[in-house]
């Protein structure tokens, strides 16, 4: 056997025990509760036989006529020490009933006797027609002994019965214990009737039937004389001097001699002039013949005089919440009963919102007329009204009705009367569970709507409270942790829920008006009564609030138990204006709609009224210039639309307008190829049935999830297309953690109280997921850094965030903790980890939602983190070229990864700002660009450690130091950049010989002042305008770096100027120019001249040429020194703009003897 006990409570166990036997038992019974506890008792006693006795023993009744009736008198006594029922059985005898002292017949009923106990019965005998019985007074005792009968002896002993019925009770192979039951033996009959009566029982009325005629006729075939005695009667009149019979009336007592075969009929009148009430009196019948000391039967007179009242059909009237203007209209039909005045009625009362008009007036019967009156309540704006209405007649007779109503423009009160609806409404009363109409699916779908709001916005998570089932209880005492098996633990009071409900809407200051804790030790341990004085203040303090719901008194928001034991305590208190008398299904149907209405008058002030208090979106993020220009126009636009719903209340219309802003402002963001037209209208709540309003409102607060709400349908065209719309909102609301969701099919059916509990919701929680704050981190490329956020609780009490990161590359960043429990006026530091692990600067949005279960929420927020790569910690390598030569040089790479896998080469000449920055290898080849270094392979494979060698194809046409990064890309690994440090120098052994055409003089210098042309050691050089070594080094570069279509097409330039003109006129135009120098191709150039012999003098510190690409020479005048035989001449050409560099060789013609000459390198 199971059984739930709930809290504060207790149940009764009653155990049953039957035997055959005449035993003693000791029975070991263990409770276990909560499968951990358990408890053992002990169940003792005995089973003895029920034992009474008759007295006397034999009833002899004499021979009375047929249509008699006698009493006899007995007496039953107990003589066991334990309680026996006693049941008489007389279902086959009809002429015997078992009757009290009093009167009361019990001959159906159980006879219960105490131990010892006896009482005394009287056994009445009414034969019908003559007959004899002797017989047993049939009897059972318990159930199980009897009845005994007269001719079967065998049912004299208790074996018999026990024997029959032995498989109900404990089976024993031992023999079964008998014991003689005792016996009343009855002796009767009857002979043929003497008088016969049409009626014994006469019925008056006061506004009926006054008047009875008792009727009997003498068939006993003698003269008879019959008596009555009527010195009790005082209700009634008996008039004998009426009828033709001979009679006579002395000393109370009517006598009248009745011949053979006469009726008598005698009058008999009721007095409608004393007090109203019902009255019942006995008049004895006495046939001398029969006896003269014993009546020969009764006369029973029952009269009944009402006294005047007025009744209705209903105790209160209640109409369904409606908006202003709306009109609804009951009928009340009261019914006045014995009423002697005019029957018209005087209404008072004083709600001006109330009218009540009369419509008809019907007399049913002589005694009750019914009026019947139409109530009509036609709000011009919005009220609650708990209102009086007294009907009173002039005979001083009145009744009041009471009237509730309420009128409000609010949604979420006034839905029941929709005109769809309201025709099947049970207001007051909740619909019952076999209701299938519309307006009964409404109010069972509002109330699971309205318990999951209570679930995750009013309890945090924390308690799911079934309405009115669950909420109604009062709560479990909290036990302070501690040792389990301690049973001394203190223990801490608990609020009732709905207490804890508004402490958490509100604050804990409201216990002052509601409970300051001494209502408990007043009224003791009577919880239902504590309950009750708490309600009560709080409907006080709730009305001092404007939350005020019509009809509503404390006790209807208690369990009907609890209802009960109030109503019991306060029944003669004023307050109960109203005696409901509701059973209990009525009760919880009441009840439960109370309850609802009390919620949505609650969520209308504490929750919606906050929308219109604040007058816009919440004040914290004005530091945002998105937020507070976005609270600006929507102000402007809530006052240029508000005109459009004038029905409306406030909010709703607020809330409305507010989807239908961000409506007409975000599609565009979010279908930018969508074509719209015009501006599109919301009309009503049911609108947002296809998500995209929704959808919209998230994106303007919540960019980063644009990338989820893109593939929503802009203009859903069917059912299939609003699911998957409802579906991808859904889906964005969990992932930013929000406390309330709800199920996709709940958008697309567009119920109205759950959209605007939704709207509200996101009203007062989107704006604060806009991010707002932005932090930058740091880190050298394939590395990682920190940073501490801290987040501080300004509140008393402790909240949570949940982090959870947005962005294609979030997962370049971590967290320590993605739970965060701060502490009331405490600070928590949350460790950001950013992983540079992309070549570029890479943001993610971390949302820290304070909407977490378990506690008050907090204020969520949204910041900006952006991860930023530092390249100038990158390893470098360097590498030494020869300018004017094509050589590949294999490089080795190691990984910071230290792992096998692929990655991509990326070219980059600076640090990389965006992916325009980054080149590879195919792309500039595809593109015909010109470069100085390429790769053999736009991939490579990084083998164990992260190792791999790349070849790169370097021509130089300029010197100098250069510097580019290769970026080693991977999306699963990540990426690091190498930076190449390159020296462009050209070999000065490349030297181009030019052939002087006289050979070196002895000579004296004539000079004078600088060099004189006439000067014999003065010599005119002849320089080439082009440095073949440039030309033929760009052959080579375009060979390599263009495609081979684009190469035929070049070929056929290659050794001409016009090579040069097409790559200067290239790079001068397009962005890939940084990749190669444009003016290492400029026609003009002007170069500084070096020379490294010392026994010479140059006559030019710079040499300009013209034409760089013509064949014509430049000439160079230049001074021998006295001493100087023309040998080991070198000169050095560096152009102005340091990008190139030409060697040249002077070769004088031989003279006789001369020595080999020497170059100087």
């Amino acid at each position: 056997m199971k059984a739930l006990i709930f809290q504060k409570n207790g149940i009764v166990v009653k155990f049953s025990l039957k035997s055959r036997q005449v035993v003693n038992y000791n029975v070991p019974i263990n409770l276990k509760f909560q499968y951990e506890y358990s408890k053992q008792i002990i169940l003792t006693g005995n089973v003895v036989y029920p034992e009474v006795s008759f007295k006397p023993e034999l009833i002899k009744i004499p021979k009375i006529p047929s249509g008699s009736k006698v009493h006899t008198p007995f007496r039953v006594s107990n003589q066991a020490d334990v309680d026996t029922e006693v049941t008489f059985s007389m279902e086959e005898y009809p002429e015997f009933a078992i009757k009290t002292k009093q009167g009361l017949n019990i001959t159906s009923e159980v006879l219960n006797l105490a131990p010892k106990e006896r009482k005394e019965l009287l056994l009445e005998f009414k034969p019908r027609e003559p007959v004899a019985y002797c017989l047993y007074l049939p009897y059972i005792l318990n159930g199980i002994l009897g009845p005994p009968e007269l001719n079967c002896p065998e049912t004299l002993h208790s074996s018999y019965y026990l024997k029959q019925d032995k498989n109900r009770y404990k089976t024993s192979q031992e023999e079964i214990d008998s014991q003689k039951l005792p016996f009343l033996k009855i002796l009767c009959a009857a002979r043929k009737e003497l008088l016969k009566f049409k009626s014994l029982v006469l019925n008056f009325n006061s506004f009926g039937k006054k008047k009875h005629l008792f009727q009997f006729t003498n068939v006993s075939g003698s003269c008879q004389e019959i008596s009555m005695k009527i010195s009790s009667i005082k209700s009634f009149t008996i008039c004998p001097c009426s009828i033709e019979q001979n009679f006579c009336s002395e000393n109370d007592t009517v006598t009248i001699i009745v011949d053979p075969e006469v009726t008598v009929k005698l009058p008999i009148e009721f007095s409608s002039e004393i007090q109203a009430g019902e009255f019942s009196e006995i008049v004895p019948i006495f046939v001398k013949s029969y006896s003269e000391t014993d009546s020969f039967n009764y006369l029973k007179l029952v009269g009944h005089n009402p006294e005047p009242r007025i009744s209705s059909n209903v105790k209160s009237l209640y109409f369904t919440p409606a908006p202003a203007g709306v009109k609804q209209s009951k009928r009340i039909v009261l019914e006045l009963i014995a009423h002697q005045c005019s029957k018209t009625l005087e209404v008072t009362y004083k709600s001006l919102e109330i009218i009540i008009t009369f419509v008809v007036k019907e007399d049913i019967d002589d005694i009750r007329s019914t009026v019947e009156y139409l109530v009509t309540f036609a709000a011009s704006k919005d009220c609650s009204i708990e209102t009086k209405v007294m009907f009173s007649c002039p005979c001083f007779h009145n009744i009041t009705i009471e009237i509730f109503a309420c009128s409000n423009t609010s949604t979420v009160i006034n839905f029941m009367a929709e005109p769809s609806i309201v025709q099947d409404s049970t207001y007051p009363l909740f619909p019952a569970i076999d209701d299938k109409s519309s307006y009964a699916d409404l109010l069972r779908t509002i109330s699971s709507i309205t318990e999951r709001w209570l679930y995750t916005q009013g309890y945090f998570y924390q308690t799911y409270y079934r309405v009115p089932d669950d909420i109604a209880r009062f709560p479990v005492d909290m036990v302070v942790p501690g040792d389990r098996r301690n049973f001394a633990r203190k223990k801490k009071q608990q609020l009732l829920p709905l207490i804890q409900l508004l402490v958490n809407l509100m604050d804990s200051s409201i216990m002052t008006y509601i409970d300051d804790g001494q209502i408990i030790k007043e009224v003791g341990d009577n919880r239902s009564f504590a309950s009750y004085i708490i309600y009560k203040n709080t409907i006080s303090f709730l009305k001092s609030q404007d939350i005020f719901v019509p009809g509503l008194r404390p006790e209807h928001l208690l369990l009907y138990s609890e209802y009960l034991e109030v109503c019991e305590l306060t029944k003669n208190s004023e307050t109960r204006r109203v005696q409901e008398g509701f059973d209990a299904s009525t009760f919880y149907r009441f009840s439960k709609q109370k309850w609802l209405d009390l919620f949505f008058h609650i969520y209308k002030v504490l929750v919606l009224q906050r929308i219109i208090d604040s007058k816009s979106l919440p004040q914290n993020n004005t530091d945002s210039e998105f937020i507070r220009q976005d609270r600006a126009e929507f102000e402007n636009y809530l006052d240029k639309n508000r005109s459009r719903f004038p029905n409306w209340h406030l909010c709703d219309a607020q809330l409305l307008l507010w989807l239908e802003y961000h409506y007409n402002r975000q599609r565009t963001l979010l279908w930018p190829d969508q074509k719209f037209d015009g501006v599109v209208r919301l009309d009503d709540f049911s609108d947002v049935d296809d998500g995209v309003a929704l959808a919209t409102v998230l994106a303007a607060y919540c960019p980063y999830l644009a990338d989820q709400l893109k593939d929503i349908y802009s203009s859903p065209k069917n059912v299939e297309q609003r699911v998957h719309n409802a579906c991808r909102v859904v889906q964005s609301w969990k992932s930013l953690k929000l406390s309330f969701d709800c199920h996709p099919q709940t958008i697309v059916t567009a119920n109205k109280i759950k959209i605007i509990f939704i709207v509200t919701y996101l009203y007062e929680v989107l704006p604060h997921f806009y991010p707002v704050n932005e932090v930058i981190i740091e880190a050298p490329l394939s590395e990682s850094a920190s940073y501490s956020l801290d987040i501080q609780n300004f509140g008393n009490v402790p909240i949570k965030y949940a982090a959870t990161f947005f962005g294609e590359k979030s997962d370049l960043f971590q967290l320590d903790s993605h739970l965060l429990e701060i502490a009331g006026g405490k600070s928590r530091a949350l460790k950001l980890t950013y992983m540079a692990k992309r070549v570029l600067h890479v943001s993610a949005i971390l949302v820290l939602s304070g909407e977490v279960g378990g506690q008050r929420y907090a204020k969520s927020m949204a910041v900006t983190i952006t991860g930023v790569p530092l390249t100038s910690s990158s390893d470098e390598i360097k590498l030494v070229v020869e300018t004017y030569k094509l050589t590949n040089k294999r490089i080795p790479i190691k990984s910071p990864y230290g792992q096998c896998y692929k990655a991509r080469i990326f070219f980059c000449f600076d640090e990389a700002k965006s992916f325009k920055d980054l080149h590879c290898g195919a792309a500039l080849k595809r593109n015909h660009v010109p470069r100085e270094v390429d790769i053999a392979s736009d991939n490579c494979e990084f083998l164990e450690k992260g190792e791999t060698i790349i070849t790169l194809s370097t021509c130089f046409l300029h010197i100098g130091t250069s510097q580019f990064y290769l970026y080693f890309c991977n999306d699963q690994v990540g990426d690091f950049c190498v930076l190449i440090r390159t020296i462009s120098a050209l070999s000065k052994n490349r030297y181009v010989p030019i052939e002087v055409d006289e050979p070196p003089t002895n000579a004296k210098c004539t000079c004078k002042r600088g060099i004189s042309p006439r000067c014999p050691k003065t010599l005119a050089v002849n320089l080439p305008s082009r440095n073949h070594l440039l030309s033929s080094s760009v052959d080579a570069m375009i060979s390599k770096c263009l495609a081979e279509s684009t190469f035929g097409f070049v070929e056929r330039f290659c050794g001409t100027p016009i090579i040069f003109r097409l790559l200067k006129y290239y790079l001068d135009r397009f962005p890939q120019g940084f990749l190669l120098p444009s003016a290492i191709f400029n026609d003009q150039n002007e170069f500084n001249v070096n020379s490294t012999s010392k026994n010479i003098t140059l006559g030019q510190k710079t040499i300009k040429i013209n034409d760089v690409t013509s064949e014509e020479t430049i000439p160079l005048v230049l001074h021998l020194d006295q001493n100087s035989k023309g040998r080991n001449v070198s000169l050095e050409l560096v152009s102005t703009n340091g990008m190139e560099v030409r060697y040249y060789q002077l070769v004088f013609p031989k003279e006789e003897e001369e020595e080999p000459n020497e170059l100087l390198l």
